[in-house]
């Protein structure tokens, strides 16, 4: 209940001069010895899948903390990968994947929105952020799921501009979700990806990762939302030196590597001569050390207050 627990200037101050906590890959974590590979793995990944399918599931799987774990340690921004999966039917089911196939989609969603009846003062977005074999239909699908399962939990564009949409101003209307969605097609109760940029650092050296970070937030529009990946990118090469290793153990070393660059980011109003801001932060495996990822984000929040204001 972190977000009802803001003072009531910070619930004033819009969701996108925040700093909100996410995951990346969020609903991996139910991949398991039993999945098949997704049509986003590449073929690399599907050599080493016909070989070796324990390495693969070691490097796919982002996340161990199930959405209800996620969410009670401040997870606040899904970011979520879907592909169609067909059933023996040849009906095309929605699934959550990252090289392999995690579990379908409706079930999480609908275990975000128990999390939120309970949590009136608590805001979610999701990231609807890559589609893999997904037809005009598909896309139909997965709206019309999203729409059933949210209502008018939605905060949609017509509710008004990112820059007005406070958590004080979204509890008034009773609105706890929204949906970036960076396909085609995007409906007129979704965002679509300008509105929310995230920025892929594509880079297995958390060196570069940092300079990477810190140059793209330079260029943080206003007016929008912002999200900073402290993820890195494995290639093949990267894991077949690392066989034993997995991308939690690449987690911890970031994590380890970055915090320290973290808590030194702000939240806060754009400011056009100033240092820009940050907003979202996401990175894998958020139970790392008891969450300090979550715990430390949160915390950033402190800032935003009108006597850190003052002296910042």
């Amino acid at each position: 209940n972190w977000m009802g627990l803001l003072p009531p200037e910070v619930r004033q101050t819009p969701i996108i001069y925040l700093a909100i906590p996410g995951s990346h890959n969020s609903m991996t974590y139910g991949i398991n010895s039993h999945s098949e590979l997704a049509p986003d793995a590449e073929e690399s990944v599907r050599r080493f899948y016909s070989v070796v399918p324990c390495i693969v599931r070691r490097w796919s799987k982002t996340q161990s903390s199930d959405v209800m774990d996620q969410l009670n340690r401040g997870i606040r921004f899904f970011d979520l990968r879907v592909c169609t999966k067909h059933t023996p039917n040849n009906v095309a089911e929605i699934y959550y994947c990252h090289a392999l196939y995690s579990f379908e989609v409706t079930h999480p969603l609908k275990q975000i929105n128990e999390f939120l009846n309970t949590h009136p003062k608590e805001f979610i977005i999701l990231d609807f952020q890559h589609f893999y074999d997904f037809s005009q239909g598909d896309h139909v699908k997965l709206h019309n799921t999203v729409l059933d399962i949210f209502k008018d939990k939605l905060y949609k564009p017509s509710d008004g501009a990112l820059e007005f949409c406070s958590l004080t101003r979204a509890e008034g209307l009773g609105r706890q979700v929204l949906v970036i969605y960076r396909g085609y097609i995007v409906p007129f109760y979704f965002w679509a990806s300008h509105h929310w940029p995230t920025p892929w650092p594509n880079t297995d050296s958390i060196s570069n990762l940092k300079d990477f970070l810190e140059d793209r937030l330079k260029q943080r529009s206003p007016g929008s939302g912002y999200v900073t990946q402290l993820i890195i990118t494995p290639t093949p090469r990267f894991i077949a030196l690392r066989t034993f290793s997995s991308l939690k153990g690449v987690a911890k070393k970031v994590l380890n590597d970055l915090l320290g660059w973290v808590k030194e980011q702000r939240p806060g109003p754009f400011v056009i001569t100033g240092k820009r801001n940050s907003n979202v932060f996401i990175a894998d495996f958020i139970d790392i050390r008891n969450s300090d990822f979550c715990r430390t984000i949160i915390d950033l929040n402190k800032y935003l207050t009108n006597d850190a204001r003052r002296n910042y």
